[in-house]
């Protein structure tokens, strides 16, 4: 946008300019630069508004523009009009040390490309020639433009070298005029101790008003301006106060964890956050509660301490942000704010800071908002420092995922655009440990323990309480983090009392935290708030309890949402309201979910009417949050077994207008259990018969696709091809995966594509179904098949592709079942019309179904040769001779595996007639002898003598049926005027190919001349049934074995 005519408008160009002069301030104090000269005096002047003098004893004179009058960018036209190149020249010349740049908010593109293109090529010609005159017209005209201002002459050598000497010492740096003064005041607050608008005030000041126009301004004289000032440095880099406090708060955090015996889980999701950090990228771990988010941040710690990368690890539940990021970092033991710390031990290197429990500040602190806001301030603070720093400061931040994604307050923290430029945010969901991961901790116990709890030991918090339990014990009843908590502290109980503490006691103190907790909304409390501490060490000796100074946790905050869920449990057998028994509205935070959520576990395992009573309420009930009432819905889907209060309560809801919809979509959908409750009950049937209710049925059979059981798929099959727009909706239930079906269901598949061939033309895995069902495989595809052939028209999904390329290493079992299935589809033709359809590998798409369908064939001949050789020459021997192409094709592949007792019978076929059996035209463009080749290189050695000879003779005596035609054309073509004298040959190339497959110890004296000729007339080893040359001209003579050179006079 341009600056408001009149005076302003040099005033807000002028700000531009003292703020970019500032900055440049900046960089003589951060050592970056030597001297900044303002309005130089002299020739020094020209064009010049500052100059800068560099560590290198290089010098870059600078001239500001903040607009370009009305245009939002700059061009040639504008820049010139200015004298800008001119001046440049001028400077350039003065010095082969100066360089010179245009700084600007706007962009200059043709500029930058020109310069960048200069910079990265060393040939001068190859610089004109492929980076400029092979570019647009536009651009050419720049550089030509460029040069005559510059008066060059591209097309002089010496003066294109000029040309790129110029570019390279000219720089153009773009910078938006707010985000200049935003980091400017970001290097103040890093550099300097008090409010930064007023340090920023007082250095404008002294470049309008100051005595400093023409002089160097060195480090000297800035530190002697801020003495006078008094204006006092930080000195981060030098306050020796910062590394040990940070490695303080380091200890801290590893201190604040209990491993699962001890060691620390190798796991998958690390491996993604190790990349993007290496990467120097930010990211945000987040995963359900219990998951393990902090475990995965502890692995990037101890990273961190091998590849000695400095880091920062802040547990914000523990180190609440408060006020802004200078006061939060005072608070814990540093001089400035947290990111300032770590940029100034970490300016060469890269770094990584660590907030974890960034969830926490939404539901333990009542002034959350302002804690988030001290986030985002060191966000922004870290965006600013990476600007500059060769190496990146990576942001990791540790979030559960449901706080994450709902949140709108801790959502914005990772959607701030600064300037236009948005922080990038990388992503790791951390999911559960997979089942090997907790078998090679558990041991052999693992196979004896049931279904259940195998999967809820499986979450990382339930394994670290799993593994402090009795081994003595059985625990085939829990099923639940809270069955686990419970039973470690009745353990925990009975242990105490071997270390002569009370139980009772132990109970009341725990009760005594519990409550005091829950008043002040916090997740740790003050050690002094117990009298005996011998009840403190017992549980924190126990891994129940973590002591860091004077601050007491639990060992895990899963340990603490089950006494506030068993205190919620309490209230609600003592007949409180729902309200009670939740709490306030304000009180129903995102962490009271997940005590809520035990509290229905541990009901629904008391007693089902309980869990639906209590669940009712909650959902009904005004007075609860959305995302509590939730939590019912949501344990719901979970159950897995339905008694009869489950099912009554499903099938009462599903027909209630409040709850149906949720019901349906979130229990119902997906649920193999709840839909079968649906269908025994007849609401299936009640909801087909309503047009308005039906897709509520499709939706509901499609999504537990393919769980299907027989009662199932006869509902399916009761109102199937009743009606063809609902056939089309029951298609739907027959996923991708054919192998998945049921014997019943996959017959019933195949008798709904035979009816309408349409709704087959999907997707389908074929290569991995082939390796599960080879069967149903091949039927689809002669399915597919048969339908391509009835309709032409039919735009078939690229299937060749998804069955296997040419290839692959799929293997056929059951080879004479795919051949009886498959070989009725391949056409017998011997008119060459196969050649340019999609049967044929000659043809642009040769993924296609067709070719999907031979390549099958051939791997089931291979299959069956190897059991049975004989099967494979009983079922071809009616096509063999007969010319038709495919099968000349199959054949001929066949050969190649045949075992060589079957030699004689091999090189006798091909023999009888050399011309057709040997040519396979569908199977390779490039080489239409191909195959006959490979049968010659397998077979020719084993045949008797005299099938060989006569074999040798056939192709030695062989004449093309059309060599007569081709010779006569060729002269007919010749004796035309203006037709130059062409060469089209009509006999050997055949001989040629064939010839040199043969054994050299079988060839005979005839043979072994031949070759000798032939190779004189293809020297570079191409025929008509070859469209590629051999690497050399050169042909090796088979009786001698050395090199003859090519020869014109021997064409035939």
């Amino acid at each position: 946008m341009p600056y408001e005519i009149g005076g302003r408008a040099d005033k807000l160009g002028n700000r531009f300019e003292v703020r970019w002069v500032i900055y440049q301030l900046m960089e003589i104090l951060e050592e970056k630069i030597d001297y900044v000269i303002l309005e130089a005096l002299g020739d020094d002047e020209r064009g010049i508004d500052v100059w800068i003098g560099k560590t290198n004893n290089t010098k870059e004179g600078q001239q500001c523009k903040g607009r370009n009058g009305s245009k939002e960018i700059w061009d040639f036209a504008s820049v010139n009009g200015r004298g800008i190149f001119k001046n440049w020249k001028h400077q350039l010349d003065a010095d082969q040390l100066n360089k010179v740049s245009l700084v600007s908010p706007l962009a200059f593109t043709n500029l930058e490309d020109l310069i960048e293109r200069a910079k990265t090529n060393e040939s001068p010609m190859d610089f004109y020639n492929n980076q400029i005159l092979s570019s647009s017209k536009d651009f050419i005209k720049f550089f030509k433009n460029f040069c005559n201002s510059m008066d060059l002459n591209p097309d002089n050598a010496q003066d294109l070298i000029k040309s790129i000497s110029y570019l390279r010492r000219i720089l153009y740096r773009q910078i938006p005029d707010a985000m200049l003064k935003e980091i400017v005041l970001k290097k103040i607050n890093y550099l300097f101790i008090g409010n930064e608008e007023q340090i920023y005030n007082t250095f404008v000041a002294w470049i309008i008003d100051g005595d400093i126009y023409g002089k160097e301004l060195t480090r000297t004289e800035i530190l002697k301006f801020l003495k006078d000032k008094e204006i006092d440095f930080r000195n981060l880099a030098l306050d020796s106060r910062i590394v040990p406090r940070i490695n303080e708060l380091n200890q801290e955090y590893i201190n604040g964890f209990y491993c699962i015996d001890n060691n620390l889980i190798y796991r998958e999701e690390f491996d993604k956050c190790k990349e993007i950090i290496n990467s120097e990228k930010s990211l945000i771990i987040h995963g359900k509660a219990g998951r393990g988010k902090s475990g995965c941040t502890l692995s990037i710690v101890e990273y961190c301490k091998e590849e000695k990368i400095p880091y920062l690890a802040i547990k914000l539940d523990r180190r609440v942000p408060n006020g802004s990021s200078e006061k939060w970092g005072k608070e814990i033991g540093l001089p400035a704010s947290i990111a300032h710390c770590l940029h100034s031990v970490s300016k060469n290197e890269k770094a990584v800071l660590i907030l974890d429990q960034l969830d926490a500040l939404r539901w333990t602190q009542a002034h959350s908002r302002d804690a988030l806001l001290v986030c985002a301030e060191v966000i922004n603070q870290i965006y600013q420092l990476n600007l500059e720093r060769k190496h990146k400061i990576a942001v990791v931040f540790v979030c559960r995922t449901y706080d994450l994604e709902n949140d709108n307050n801790i959502n914005s923290l990772f959607n701030d655009y600064r300037n236009g430029t948005k922080f990038e945010w990388s992503k790791v969901k951390v999911s559960v440990f997979t089942e090997d991961i907790v078998r090679k901790v558990i041991g052999d116990r693992y196979s004896l323990l049931t279904s259940k709890l195998q999967r809820v030991i499986q979450i990382p918090s339930n394994l670290f309480i799993w593994q402090q339990l009795s081994p003595q014990e059985n625990y085939a009843e829990c099923s639940s983090t809270g069955h686990l908590i419970t039973k470690w502290w009745n353990q925990l109980e009975r242990k105490c009392a071997d270390y002569g503490l009370d139980v009772k006691e132990m109970n009341e103190i725990i009760n005594q935290i519990v409550d005091w907790l829950e008043k002040k909304g916090r997740i740790y409390f003050p050690k002094n708030l117990i009298n005996n501490s011998s009840y403190l060490e017992f549980l924190s000796s126990n891994e129940f309890l973590i002591i860091q100074d004077s601050k007491v946790f639990f060992a895990h905050q899963s340990i603490l949402d089950n006494f506030f869920a068993d205190k919620m449990l309490q209230k609600y057998f003592d007949e409180k309201n729902i309200t009670e028994i939740v709490g306030e509205k304000d009180r129903q935070t995102p962490g009271k979910r997940y005590q809520v959520q035990m509290l229905m576990e541990k009901l629904l395992e008391f007693e089902s009417h309980d869990f639906l009573d209590i669940g009712q309420k909650l959902f009904e009930s005004k007075e609860v949050r959305y995302f509590i009432k939730f939590v019912f819905i949501e344990v719901l889907n979970q159950i897995e077994i339905l008694d009869n209060a489950i099912q009554d309560f499903i099938l009462d809801k599903c027909e209630d207008e409040m709850w149906s919809s949720y019901v349906i979509n979130n229990v119902v959908f997906a649920k193999p259990q709840y839909v079968r409750t649906l269908r025994e009950g007849g609401l299936l049937e009640k909801w087909f018969a309503d047009s308005e209710k039906k897709k509520i049925v499709f939706n509901l059979l499609a999504s537990i696709s393919p769980d299907y059981n027989i009662e199932d798929i006869n509902f399916i099959k009761k109102h199937a091809f009743l009606s063809e727009k609902d056939d089309e909706q029951f298609a739907r239930c027959f996923s991708h995966d054919i192998t998945q079906d049921q014997e019943d269901f996959f017959e019933l598949r195949m008798k709904l594509y035979e009816k309408y061939p349409r709704l087959a033309n999907g997707y389908y895995e074929f290569e991995s179904a082939l390796k599960k069902n080879e069967i149903r495989s091949v039927r689809i595809l002669r399915l597919l098949l048969q339908n391509k052939l009835k309709n032409q028209a039919t735009n078939n999904h690229n299937y060749g592709e998804d069955f296997f390329i040419k290839d692959s290493e799929t293997l056929i079992n059951k080879g004479q079942e795919v051949i009886e299935i498959l070989l009725p589809c391949v056409p017998l033709k011997d008119d060459g019309s196969l050649l340019y359809s999609d049967w044929s590998e000659d043809t642009i798409h040769r993924k296609t179904l067709e070719r999907a369908c031979i390549q099958l064939i051939k791997k089931a001949n291979a299959a069956i040769i190897c059991s049975d050789p004989q099967l494979f020459w009983e079922k071809y021997k009616h096509y063999m001779g007969k010319n038709f192409q495919l099968f000349n094709e199959i054949i001929l592949d066949g050969f190649t595996y045949m075992p060589k007792q079957y030699s004689d019978k091999i090189i006798g076929y091909l023999a009888e007639n050399i011309g057709n059996n040997t040519i396979s035209d569908t199977d390779n463009a490039s080489d239409k002898l191909l195959l006959a080749k490979k049968v010659l290189a397998i077979h020719a050695n084993y045949c008797d003598m005299s099938i060989y000879q006569q074999l040798e003779s056939q192709i030695i005596h062989y004449t093309s049926p059309q060599a007569k035609d081709t010779y006569i054309r060729r002269i007919d073509f010749s004796k035309e005027e203006g037709n130059p004298n062409v060469y089209w040959s009509f006999w050997g190339d055949l001989q040629f190919e064939l010839l040199r497959e043969l054994p050299e110890k079988r060839l005979s004296k005839a043979a072994k001349e031949l070759l000798l000729v032939l190779g004189r007339k293809f020297p570079n080893g191409k025929t008509k049934y070859t469209d590629s040359f051999s690497p050399s001209g050169r042909v090796k003579s088979s009786v001698s074995g050395k090199e003859l050179p090519p020869s014109d006079g021997w064409k035939y």
